[in-house]
């Protein structure tokens, strides 16, 4: 088998809430499995870089397989789309930008693969881009 290279290394994107916290074994030993066949793994998450950090923490996720956090909330407040705060007093989104934006941070990040417990998500990746999987829960992830 040839070793890997950096061109032919894959960039895989995990959800936070809704798959990692269904299951944070299952997922951190997938996680582990790249990272040790020296591919990188994205937490990609629609909370703040911190309460994301915080829940990982939480659950104990080995944060050294991680290449990075990538935080939904904070690309769209950094990139100046309008928001307010939501009743649990986190930044809330236009439904529009808040959908579209994975799929904008996977396309700066040229990830290749996301998984995600949100099929909304899949109609803002463009065709032949980027492979989506829905986790259906925590024991299944099905193709779509």
């Amino acid at each position: 088998m040839k070793p890997k290279t950096e061109a032919n290394k894959i960039k895989v994107s995990i959800d936070l809430h809704g798959v990692i916290d269904e299951d944070k074994e299952k997922w951190e030993s997938f996680a582990r499995d790249l990272y040790e066949d020296n591919n990188k793994v994205y937490i990609l998450t629609g909370s703040s870089y911190n309460d994301a950090l915080d829940d990982l923490n939480s659950l104990g996720f080995d944060l050294t397989i991680i290449e990075e956090i990538i935080s939904t909330t904070d690309y769209l407040i950094n990139e100046g789309y309008k928001w307010e705060y939501d009743k649990h007093n986190r930044p809330s989104f236009e439904l529009p930008a808040w959908w579209g934006a994975k799929a904008e941070l996977i396309k700066k990040y040229n990830i290749e693969l996301h998984f995600d417990n949100e099929s909304r998500y899949k109609g803002y990746f463009w065709p032949g881009g980027v492979g989506f999987i829905k986790v259906e829960s925590s024991k299944d992830a099905k193709l779509i």
